[in-house]
């Protein structure tokens, strides 16, 4: 509790760089350099109200950072590139993620895998990943604003199986993705509102199972395939939106 952990070097350790685990709280992580771990840092299981900032967690087997069962976390400034995926959020609540670089990872950029509620994935840069940002299973209430999520092998931003998600996808710039700019499966009322798509490799918008979501004030253009991409969808709203040169 209430520790400052700064400046260290946690390198090629056969589990994690560093683990924070039940009521590490109030801590400051900052200015470390995690690389060839497990898990570059690791917030388990009430390690609450923390903040990350400023490491480069890197080279990392698993992720950059893996946050479970946690809520209150700031995690900003950080660079979160060359692991197996950038961050993991499993069980998470009221966590805001902000002004990280999320870039060359293999699998995810940004990972919300289930049970992630209330919180702020904002201003982030996600390239060059398999995703961009992806909400997977029973996500709820989360805001993904104001990212950059660019050149990733797959989508910009993918939301995925999530019945009542009430998730707000906004602002962000999204564009040169090997799949769609952002792909919507089996999900429902979510709001998708004033994010500029362009020059993805498929849609720009591709829904597929998706029903009662709201798409409004984006600017769609210059994707290869379709604009908007509706399969097996309905009782969506979609209104004032710009799409042309698809």
């Amino acid at each position: 509790k209430n520790n400052l952990i700064d400046n260290n070097l946690a390198y090629s350790n056969l589990k994690d760089g560093m683990y924070f685990q039940i009521y590490s709280i109030n801590n400051t992580i900052s200015n470390n350099r995690c690389g060839l771990n497990d898990n570059g840092i690791s917030l388990w299981s009430s390690a609450n109200a923390n903040n990350v900032t400023n490491n480069y967690c890197f080279d990392n087997e698993n992720y950059g950072i893996l946050m479970l069962a946690v809520i209150h976390n700031n995690v900003t400034n950080n660079n979160f590139s060359n692991n197996g995926g950038g961050f993991y959020l499993n069980s998470v609540r009221n966590n805001t993620l902000k002004n990280n670089t999320v870039n060359n990872n293999f699998y995810y950029g940004i990972w919300l895998n289930s049970n992630n509620h209330d919180n702020k994935v904002l201003n982030n840069s996600c390239t060059g990943n398999r995703d961009g940002i992806v909400l997977w299973g029973d996500n709820r209430r989360n805001d993904i604003m104001n990212n950059t999520c660019a050149n990733n092998n797959n989508n910009g931003i993918w939301l995925w199986n999530s019945i009542d998600g009430r998730n707000t996808i906004n602002n962000n710039t999204i564009y040169s993705n090997d799949a769609s700019g952002i792909w919507i499966c089996n999900n429902e009322n979510d709001t998708i509102s004033n994010n500029t798509i362009y020059s993805n490799v498929d849609s720009g918008i591709f829904f597929e199972g998706s029903k009662n979501n709201t798409v409004e004030n984006n600017n769609i253009s210059t994707n290869t395939d379709k604009g908007i991409d509706m399969l097996s969808s309905g009782y969506n709203t979609i209104f004032n939106n710009t799409i042309q040169n698809n």
